[in-house]
């Protein structure tokens, strides 16, 4: 599964450019970073439905912390949607990435 690893690992570089070229400087992340080390590691051995739901609990805590309009909760969706991707539930995905770009 090397590449599956490489590709994951490119889509999440992808991602965290669109994060930092869509949120502003001075903003906190109100994703930590301890949250994105569990679900990293959660996905790494293959416990994808654990890092799903990890990742839609840091969706939900965010929103409900800044707002459903908040930058910093585009971070956050874009790591569901990308959670979504490589699991084949395009479904989620999409609607992760839709509400990601609407903000």
């Amino acid at each position: 599964m090397p590449h599956h690893n490489q590709r994951v690992r490119r889509l999440l570089c992808a991602t965290l450019l669109c994060a930092a070229a869509l949120a502003a400087p001075a903003q906190t992340h109100a994703q930590s970073e301890e949250d994105e080390e569990r679900i990293e590691e959660l996905y790494a051995a293959g416990r994808f439905d654990d890092a799903i739901r990890l990742a839609q609990k840091v969706v939900a805590d965010t929103e409900r912390a800044l707002g459903p309009k908040h930058p910093d909760l585009v971070e956050a969706l874009q790591t569901l949607g990308r959670l979504c991707v490589v699991t084949n539930r395009h479904a989620g995905a999409e609607q992760s990435f839709r509400r990601a770009l609407a903000m």
